[in-house]
């Protein structure tokens, strides 16, 4: 107990060691706080589907080992033909196209990257 007392005393009589050690202490304390969240969000936490460990990514390699994209008609045939999946949907890249959204008045603006997805649904 005398040591934290003294400890106490020792910060009190060093206010600008005080300040940045807490200060420090609190960059610190955030930080890992943060990556911890990030973390756990992404890697962690499982997905909020009903049976996550069923779930499948398809894609195709090539002879050089790159992923190859789907066509669209080829996702409908591995829709329809799909009779062991629930469901199915694609999402593909746009590249480097961006969009402009404003807001009210077109005093706020944001650059966004669309991203064209399918919905999960069944073919006829």
């Amino acid at each position: 107990m005398n040591d934290l007392k003294f400890a106490f005393r020792q910060l009190l009589k060093n206010p600008g060691f005080t300040t940045v050690a807490v200060l420090t202490l609190g960059l610190g304390i955030g930080a890992n706080t943060g990556i911890f969240t990030v973390i756990n969000t992404l890697m962690l936490r499982s997905l909020p589907v009903r049976k996550p460990h069923e779930l499948v990514q398809l894609s195709i390699a090539g002879v050089s080992g790159r992923d190859h994209t789907f066509t669209y008609p080829g996702y409908e045939r591995l829709r329809d033909g799909a009779r062991l999946l629930a469901g199915l949907f694609a999402a593909g890249n746009v590249g480097e196209g961006s969009m402009v959204a404003s807001g009210m008045g077109g005093t706020e603006t944001e650059i966004i990257r669309p991203q064209p997805v399918t919905g999960n649904s069944r073919g006829p």
